[in-house]
């Protein structure tokens, strides 16, 4: 039996959790864990044997006669299964045999160079996909660039050394007018005793860079106990900036080493809050208030903060970083609130708990196959935006498992939510949640804890809808490897990913979107997509130039030829 221990853990752009929510952070380290990639080569194969074969070889990129690259670790990934990576060989060449048909995607690492996916161009863009049949698909290259790295010292304002501070690389995705840091998938990095760091492996693009704050006092990793932080300083990104609106953007070529990247941290004064905690009478009650901090990425916490109020007690005020707090109450009642804290600030909130908001309406079933028994069917809240930083049960009281009769009844909701279903229900997808002419799934609800949702319809389908079809060049022969976006037809929102797909064709040029809702759609291709940006309205209108209307109905298969054109 696996035991785990668990020690407080950073999260993204990350502070440590506290004791209470400890439990949070010892389920996300032995989940994490339990996906780490074994050794080399000790998977057992789990995907269906076939007749099919992917061969090909793995070439830098860095110059024009495609050196090999050797020893090179190459995977592939089917929804059939797992296989097991091979590595190239002297000749940069692998193979794959024993294929079941379907349609495969290759990754390619080396030390040095940038975990590539075949076809892509950076960690946002769609790779192409490898149809399988019968026979083998040989002659695929993967072409690997060189990693650039970032390197440079942190300092405080008097330019001495900051030690241990941790370091990230991020790039923007903007989705509408909205725009979010992606951190990279690399380990973080930590200034050594000079306050120098280097982060490497990155491909080509633009990139932002930040250091975490710090609290004085708080622990330097790998120094001395003895030794704390003798100032507090808020995130600050590259050069000196406290938000990434006044970020400065550094632009690498690939196989660059971009030096002197220096960070300038300055001091910042804590804010105070004032808490308080009552009934809906006014009158003070005992419990917790959490304060979340939340970070750059949907659900990320870089700040926590649990807070325990009492009639006895019924005023406290905490010192918190400057930054984005959300404030829920986590007793028999339910509260929340947003808050926006500067350096020095002096602010005071009151949390009045109410019952929760309640959530009621029955799940049907739109398909062929045999429906599942309701009792398997637990359906929960989630929040998104800010609230997807609070874990279970801060929204709700928790999830609803379905009555005989199809009925369901999710109490105790506030913040902005949407529903869910706690587990996977094997060959149904949930395909809908109506309440009066909205879906939920794609207008979600914001709740201040006294609603009556009623009348709400959960349709699960055993099939979506799929967008297929072949890009071409124009001739009108396939295009292998084209991009192709969908997007709704009308101006309305594009921030909801199930409306909104990016893929790219295959090596005939063939393509595949599958799980569409109902609904009207533009379908474009394209070599001129930028994954980061594609969502921005510029870069749709840019699309809407040379994409085709497509309607979506039901379960239906809609096929289109589309050209892969230039955009204006």
């Amino acid at each position: 039996m696996r035991s785990w221990t668990c020690a407080r853990r950073s999260l993204p752009y990350g502070r440590a959790f506290p004791v209470f929510t400890a439990v949070f952070a010892c389920w996300g380290a032995a989940n994490a864990a339990a996906q780490v990639a074994p050794p080399r080569d000790s998977r057992a194969n789990t995907a269906v044997a076939g007749t099919g074969a992917i061969r090909g070889r793995v070439v830098s990129m860095a110059v024009e006669d495609s050196v090999p690259l050797r020893n090179a670790r190459v995977s592939v990934s089917s929804p059939a299964g797992t296989i097991d990576p091979v590595f190239t060989d002297g000749s940069g060449r692998f193979e794959f045999t024993r294929l079941a048909a379907g349609r495969y995607t290759l990754t390619a690492e080396k030390t040095g160079f940038v975990r590539t996916r075949y076809g892509s161009r950076n960690d946002l863009d769609p790779p192409m996909p490898i149809a399988v049949g019968d026979a083998t698909t040989g002659d695929v290259e993967i072409r690997m660039p060189k990693g650039a790295a970032i390197a440079g010292r942190v300092v405080d304002e008097l330019g001495d050394a900051v030690v241990g501070a941790t370091v990230s690389v991020g790039f923007l995705r903007t989705t509408g007018a909205e725009a979010r840091l992606v951190g990279v998938s690399r380990p973080e990095s930590k200034t050594d005793d000079r306050g120098e760091y280097r982060v490497g492996g990155l491909a080509a693009g633009t990139y932002y860079v930040s250091v975490e704050g710090s609290s004085e006092g708080s622990h330097i990793p790998g120094a001395p106990s003895e030794w704390g932080r003798t100032i507090s300083w808020g995130r600050t990104f590259y050069f000196a900036s406290p938000s990434l609106a006044a970020a400065t953007a550094i632009v690498l070529s690939a196989g660059e080493d971009r030096t002197g990247i220096d960070l300038v941290i300055a001091p910042s004064r804590p804010a105070m809050l004032t808490l308080s905690l009552t009934d809906e009478s006014g009158a003070p009650v005992t419990g917790l208030i959490n304060l979340l901090q939340t970070g750059d990425t949907p659900g990320s916490i870089i700040g926590n903060r649990g807070v325990p109020l009492s009639p006895a007690n019924p005023r406290m005020t905490p010192s918190l970083e400057p930054g984005e707090w959300v404030a829920v109450a986590l007793t028999k009642g339910r509260a929340i609130a947003h808050l926006a804290l500067s350096s020095g600030d002096d602010a005071s909130l009151t949390l009045a708990l109410r019952s929760g908001a309640r959530i009621a309406g029955r799940v049907m079933f739109d398909g062929s196959s045999t429906p599942p028994a309701p009792a398997r069917i637990r359906l929960g809240v989630r929040g998104i935006g800010p609230d997807a930083a609070v874990p279970a049960p801060g929204l709700s009281n928790g999830p609803a498992t379905v009555k005989a009769d199809g009925t369901f009844e999710i109490t105790g909701v506030v913040g902005a939510v949407e529903l869910q279903t706690v587990s996977p229900l094997p060959g149904w997808t949930l395909a809908a949640v109506r309440y009066g002419d909205r879906d939920l799934l794609d207008a979600p609800l914001t709740l201040s804890g006294v609603e009556e949702i009623t009348g709400v319809q959960v349709v699960f389908a055993d099939r979506l809808a799929e967008l297929s079809g072949i890009a071409t060049d124009p001739e009108g022969r396939p295009s292998p490897g084209c991009a192709v976006t969908v997007f709704p037809g009308d101006d309305g929102t594009v921030s909801g990913s199930r409306r909104t797909r990016l893929v790219r064709a295959d090596q005939n040029g063939r393509f595949s979107v599958a799980d569409l809702p109902s609904g009207s759609y533009l379908a474009a291709a394209t070599r001129e997509v930028d994954a980061a940006v594609w969502l921005t309205m510029d870069a749709l209108n840019r699309l809407k130039t040379v994409a085709a209307p497509v309607t979506i109905t039901g379960r239906e298969t809609v096929t289109a030829m589309l050209r892969c054109a230039s955009l204006p």
